[in-house]
C-alpha cells in the first residue's frame, strides 16, 4: 500500500490571503506543481498567528548565520 504525505507547501506572510490553492497535472516529478492564487491585504487582520522559534532554535539559527558569515569572510580572503 502506497501513503503520501503532503510535502509540497507554499509559504506566505501574513499581508497576503489565500484566494485559491490547487495541484496540476502531474509532470513526472516526485513533487506535485501547485498553483496559487494571493492578494496583497497589508491592512487584513491576521488569521494566525506568527510561528514562534523556542530558544534552542534559535540557537541553531544563529550558529546557522554565524557560520555562514565566516564561510563568507573566508571566501573575500581568497
Amino acid at each position: 500500500m502506497w501513503f503520501r504525505f503532503p510535502l509540497d507547501h507554499v509559504f506566505h506572510s501574513n499581508c497576503f490571503k489565500l484566494i485559491s490553492l490547487r495541484r496540476l497535472e502531474h509532470v513526472g516529478s516526485d513533487h506535485f506543481p501547485i498553483a496559487i492564487e494571493l492578494r496583497y491585504e497589508p491592512e487584513a487582520a491576521a488569521e494566525q498567528p506568527p510561528p514562534e522559534a523556542d530558544p534552542e532554535q534559535e540557537h541553531e539559527a544563529q550558529e546557522k548565520i554565524d557560520r555562514a558569515v565566516e564561510a563568507e569572510g573566508a571566501l573575500e580572503k581568497c
